[in-house]
């Protein structure tokens, strides 16, 4: 067998001496475009799916792989073509609609979604299953899907109803998505995307208190799992965090990967999103001094100045180590024109780091503005020999 892609640069039509050689030849190419796609290499696979299909075009299972493929490679309009092609030829493959109909919810077509799971959900021809299928897994809050093994039409039915729950919920029809969650868990209660999606829709419904049930009950099915985590955060107090059973957090690295994605948020100018990721980071350790002081100073960020000062006490109460909250707290008053509580948290800074440039400066404008020149004139003459160039034009007003 061939295994590059110069398998395809073919300079005349391959002939051969009967269908069965053809379909064999059909047969190689379809296993090689397996193997490259289960290194990730889609493009390469879809060249072999293309060589096998054209060698034998009605084998559905060559169209529903080459549909993956082009998904995985981020082109589903192509992949629909494949399932729309499946259909023509075998218009009673389940799979091909499950997969038609979450394509559609990707494109935002509700209604066309909709019809193909109430078909797979209802159509006489999908009672019996022909035998086993692929199953694609419906993944938390965006709709989509991605391949993850096979299954029969009746183990399918749970992700059909919550597939077209999301795509209900979408189109504002609450009352038929809840059903089609709950119809979703009835058929298989061990998937916790099922109760993180219906608490989304009531979280949505502002029943906050079947919300966080659903989310603890996603937890006692999967400890550890992240969507779940991230929505009761959301919505728990504190009082009640401590109250939720340890053995279902047992993943500890948990904090440490919401703290990552928050800084990368943060970095990246995304303030909001950044302050979710620290929300779901505190949630596992409530504790974690860095987390709040970093937490504080996004809301520093969102204007969100008295409660940034909250989390900068927290953190200093809980670490004494973690001098920079004084710093910040000093910041944080100047924000809001309280100029000698911030006079104060530089000086406490002050006398436990030592001398700042920056801090001089800052201390310097806040004793500028409460008219204490004589003082305003040391800190920025201080700040502007330890090298912040800004404190020149300030300093020339205060030492007048």
């Amino acid at each position: 067998m061939c295994l590059d892609t110069n398998c395809f640069s073919q300079t005349s039509p391959q002939t051969f001496s009967n269908r069965i050689e053809q379909y064999k030849k059909a047969t190689d190419y379809y296993n090689l475009g397996l193997r490259f796609q289960q290194k990730r290499e889609f493009e390469k696979s879809i060249k072999y799916y293309d060589s096998a299909i054209s060698l034998n075009v009605r084998n559905v299972d060559y169209y529903l792989a080459r549909a993956e493929s082009r998904e995985s490679s981020g082109n589903p309009v192509a992949a629909l073509a494949d399932y729309e092609t499946v259909i023509l030829i075998d218009p009673e493959y389940p799979s091909s609609y499950f997969k038609r109909g979450l394509i559609y919810h990707q494109q935002k077509n509700y209604k066309a979604a909709i019809a193909d799971f109430t078909l797979l959900l209802e159509g006489e021809q999908f009672k019996v299953t022909k035998g086993i299928i692929f199953k694609g897994v419906q993944q938390n809050e965006g709709g989509l899907a991605t391949f993850s093994g096979i299954t029969t039409m009746n183990q399918m039915k749970s992700d059909v109803f919550n597939a077209r729950a999301l795509s209900y919920v979408q189109l504002n029809e609450t009352d038929k998505a809840l059903l089609d969650f709950e119809n979703a868990i009835k058929e298989n209660s061990n998937d916790p995307n099922y109760f993180v999606n219906r608490g989304l829709l009531k979280l949505s419904l502002q029943d906050t208190v079947i919300a966080k049930a659903d989310f603890i009950s996603a937890l006692e099915i999967k400890p550890g799992f992240k969507p779940a985590i991230y929505n009761l955060s959301k919505i728990s107090t504190e009082k009640e965090r401590d109250g939720l059973k340890k053995e279902l957090y047992a993943d500890n690295e948990s904090s440490v990967i919401f703290s990552q994605m928050a800084y990368e948020k943060f970095l990246s100018g995304e303030y909001k999103k950044a302050l979710l990721y620290y929300d779901s980071a505190l949630f596992w350790m409530p504790k974690n001094a860095d987390d709040l002081m970093n937490r504080g100073i996004v809301k520093l960020k969102l204007k969100q100045t008295k409660s940034a000062i909250r989390d900068f006490d927290k953190s200093i109460a809980l670490d004494k180590s973690l001098i920079r909250n004084y710093f910040l707290i000093g910041n944080a008053y100047q924000t809001l024109k309280a100029y000698e509580e911030g006079i104060k948290y530089y000086e406490f800074y002050l006398a436990t780091a030592g001398a700042d440039a920056q801090v001089h400066y800052n201390k310097g404008i806040a004793e500028l503005q409460l008219g204490n020149k004589d003082q305003a004139c040391k800190d920025l003459t201080l700040a502007l020999n330890m090298g912040e160039k800004k404190a020149a034009k300030p300093k020339e007003e205060a030492c007048k």
